[in-house]
């Protein structure tokens, strides 16, 4: 412990004073409403970013202080890709991207050297077919283990009560090493949740029935367990979740790397008048029996947690949990943000304006509210040893929420979030500090940005062990921000 707060002291000396490193990327083109791009990681020493430059492919590789060494222009990837993905590895880099051909949308798998270069030929690894209207009977996603070992393309469709999935997977040779098609019983209500490709080649598939519930909450789920047995056949597994009489906000899983045949999980409990009330956590056996129930501990919160911020400005009601730290002991880290999405509806009668007569007429518009972040700390018996709140509020209208939310950096010991402050008159970004002892530090940064320039906290990557990456966007204009704390 004494080495944890002396590496917290380290750190808040930083922060205090505005001390800590940033580097920026020289400003490039970048229409966001056309071009894509994807923060990689190192590759040696090149740290890598994919970008799209007028439907052309790129890759820029950086130095340390963010000087680009280097633009690698990827001529074997088709015009407008649809969709991409960077994932760093020691001495390469795996690129899975799909592109549209006339009716068909085609998915690959790409491997670059530390310079960017091409080795061997891009991997075909699904496709899918469109109709008239331009849909495809199967809803698509990447899927990578936490290394980038192994990667892989989840398509599925939920029809009749059925669910109907195509599971592809290569290693990081490109080597196909699992490719089945399977249909399993569900719920029609039901929708993917939550995909996880873990490290022994195991596909973990939760299923909800928050798609259709109007009070964003989960009364029921599933977690199907698919275990290739060789390169077309799999094994597979359903385990309903019991929750009692218990409604949680969202479930959330993660992989213990420390125990492979072993899932966490963890969802906030909401009471009566739909508040946060408490915790729903537990772990699942992936060596139990087809159709085994999931059961939680659930542990109440005590009044002091309704001051986390759950109904700030009478708007936010709901936390959902956005992310889960698995700790040495077998504790685990719940990190949640309060989040609502509001749809509001203008109605405009017949009359005389000053600009002329104007006729009825009716607009919509998106309300984005991003609130708190909830830190909950709990011992491997899954009781609440603490808990703090980040305080936050940020509110946007028809942008999806773009500069809202965090960047989060786990060193191990603490974490460092990134978040804009969206309210306060002109524009600046936060950063707080936090350990599992509550403890925590909150300084502006010096952003050193001019005109309409944001940060995209949101959208950033920890690539280092104290180390993040976080695209700025305005203007018409895209670099990345390199910190250092």
């Amino acid at each position: 412990m004494k080495n944890i707060l002396t590496t917290l002291l380290l750190l808040l000396s930083v922060i205090t004073g505005y001390g800590q490193s940033l580097s920026f990327s020289k400003a490039q083109k970048f229409n966001p409403k056309k071009e894509l791009f994807s923060i990689g990681g190192w590759v040696q020493d090149h740290l890598m970013v994919f970008y799209t430059e007028k439907s052309k492919s790129y890759l820029d590789l950086y130095d340390a202080n963010m000087e680009r060494k280097a633009i690698v222009s990827l001529n074997f990837m088709p015009d407008a890709p649809n969709q991409v993905q960077l994932l760093p590895q020691a001495n390469q880099s795996l690129l899975i991207y799909s592109a549209q051909l006339n009716s068909k949308e085609f998915f690959y798998v790409s491997r670059l050297d530390k310079d960017g270069k091409i080795v061997g030929r891009p991997k075909s690894i699904d496709t899918a077919t469109q109709n008239f209207f331009g849909n495809t009977k199967f809803s698509y996603q990447f899927i990578h283990s936490e290394t980038n070992d192994k990667v892989g393309v989840f398509s599925y469709r939920i029809k009749d009560s059925k669910l109907s999935f195509q599971l592809t997977l290569v290693d990081d040779s490109l080597n196909v090493i699992h490719s089945s098609a399977h249909t399993v019983p569900t719920k029609s209500f039901f929708d993917i949740a939550q995909v996880v490709l873990k490290e022994d080649g195991r596909v973990v598939i939760l299923t909800t029935d928050l798609s259709t519930n109007k009070n964003d909450e989960v009364a029921e789920a599933m977690v199907y367990v698919v275990t290739p047995e060789d390169k077309r056949k799999a094994d597979i597994k359903a385990h309903p979740f019991d929750f009692g009489d218990v409604f949680v906000a969202n479930i959330f899983l993660k992989e213990d790397i420390n125990n492979t045949n072993q899932l966490h999980f963890a969802g906030l409990t909401k009471g009566k008048m739909g508040s946060l009330d408490g915790i729903f956590s537990g772990k699942i056996d992936l060596n139990t029996l087809n159709n085994e129930p999931i059961t939680g501990k659930t542990v109440q919160l005590d009044k002091n947690m309704g001051g986390a911020g759950l109904n700030q400005r009478g708007i936010i009601r709901n936390f959902v949990i956005q992310d889960i730290i698995v700790k040495n002991d077998g504790g685990l880290v719940l990190i949640a943000e309060a989040f609502a999405k509001i749809i509001k509806t203008n109605y405009t009668g017949p009359g005389y304006y000053n600009w002329g007569y104007g006729s009825m007429g009716t607009t919509r518009y998106v309300e984005y509210y991003y609130g708190n972040i909830l830190l909950l700390n709990l011992d491997a018996g899954q009781h609440l040893i603490s808990f703090s709140t980040i305080p936050k509020w940020q509110k946007s209208e028809d942008d999806y929420g773009i500069y809202s939310s965090y960047s989060l950096l786990n060193t191990g010991a603490n974490m460092a979030f990134v978040y804009n402050d969206l309210l306060n008159r002109g524009y600046k970004v936060n950063s707080t500090v936090a350990n599992l002892d509550g403890q925590q530090e909150t300084a502006e940064i010096n952003t050193q940005m001019k005109g309409d320039n944001k940060w995209v906290p949101k959208m950033g990557k920890q690539t280092g062990a104290k180390e993040m990456l976080i695209p700025v966007l305005g203007g018409n204009k895209l670099q990345f921000v390199k910190i250092n704390f």
